[in-house]
């Protein structure tokens, strides 16, 4: 019987730890889906301000 609960003991405590692990990379996997939307919106930003000096060269320029 000592036996048995040790194991059901150990086990328990293994599943704690696997779900302990998988919250840290859920963590880690929430950190970088934040920096790839941060990534992307600088992306989209960059995009945007390269077309507005397209634009005002162009204006500058006359064509």
């Amino acid at each position: 019987m000592l036996d048995i609960s040790q194991k059901m003991l150990d086990n328990y405590w293994e599943m704690l730890d696997n779900f302990r692990e998988m919250f840290d990379l859920y963590d880690k996997y929430e950190m970088l889906l934040d920096k790839s939307q941060m990534l992307l919106a600088s992306t989209f930003k960059m995009h945007i301000n390269k077309k507005r000096i397209a634009q005002l060269v162009r204006s500058l320029t006359g064509e």
